[in-house]
């Protein structure tokens, strides 16, 4: 009760927006053929949402997922989304294929004013009613043809199902320093450092886990009345010893969520 209590009322403090695809999702899932013959596209959305996800928890980046008609409904002020409650610097597209117009329009905006953009797998390539091509346009601003990208991509994809050696897709395209196109088809762990070092590049990590099994432990940072809130979880069966870094000011405390119980903590202070 504590922790959703706290969660509540806290305001995030991430600055990395994941676009959840929920057009997408609908554009390609088939009912009928789901089942026993699933769309190799939709396969590769859900693996792709799935894969970004674990990253960012693995690494200890704060995120959220941006729903589309929050996007739409976002500011842009300079290179950051601007939501009631948050403040995204980065936007991440995980095998984002179908885009409404409005959308597409608010993301290039956002790219022109300096947002850093990552797009992982399957590029954006129709759009839902419309008489207007969005290829052009995502060619000019990845640096790749989508349809090209996402061939190379479901090829990729389909040799790792069938376990047969495959040559790595394009994997980024550049405009102005701030668009990076990412592949999650690689080993589990290559890809987390990957966009870890990708991100390493854009912000700072609020927090910093340091020691082995570190990838067991997820966290999660918000601020509620002037108060930095840190959250822990170990989702291994096992206890793990690790130093902790944190990029906060004044003293720390520990709180108990299933007695209430606070305490001090020991620290020693230095940069993140």
């Amino acid at each position: 009760g504590r922790l959703c209590f706290i969660s509540s009322v806290a305001k995030t403090q991430s600055k990395i927006a994941v676009l959840y695809p929920t057009l997408s999702t609908w554009s390609m899932f088939d009912v009928k053929a789901h089942n026993d013959n699933p769309n190799p596209t939709w396969q590769v959305m859900e693996e792709t949402l799935v894969s970004v996800t674990e990253a960012l928890l693995r690494k200890h980046w704060s995120f959220d997922y941006l729903f589309e008609e929050v996007l739409l409904k976002t500011k842009i002020d300079s290179s950051n989304l601007l939501t009631d409650k948050a403040n995204y610097s980065v936007l991440i597209l995980p095998s984002i294929v179908t885009l409404k117009k409005e959308l597409f329009e608010k993301i290039e905006t956002f790219i022109n004013k300096g947002g850093k953009v990552i797009a992982l797998d399957l590029l954006p390539f129709q759009l839902p009613g419309e008489n207007w091509s969005i290829r052009e346009k995502i060619k000019d601003i990845f640096g790749v043809d989508p349809n090209t990208n996402n061939e190379r991509i479901l090829e990729l994809w389909k040799r790792r199902k069938e376990k047969r050696p495959s040559q790595n897709p394009l994997q980024k395209g550049d405009r102005k320093n701030n668009v990076t196109i990412l592949s999650t088809i690689k080993k589990e762990e290559e890809f987390e450092d990957d966009l870890d070092n990708l991100l390493s590049g854009f912000l700072n990590k609020d927090i910093g886990i340091l020691g082995q099994g570190t990838r067991e432990i997820i966290t999660s940072r918000r601020v509620f009345s002037n108060t930095d809130l840190f959250f822990f979880a170990n989702q291994s069966p096992r206890q793990i010893d690790a130093k902790i870094k944190l990029r906060t000011r004044g003293k720390v405390e520990l709180w108990n969520p299933e007695s209430g119980e606070m305490s001090s903590i020991k620290t020693d202070r230095d940069d993140l």
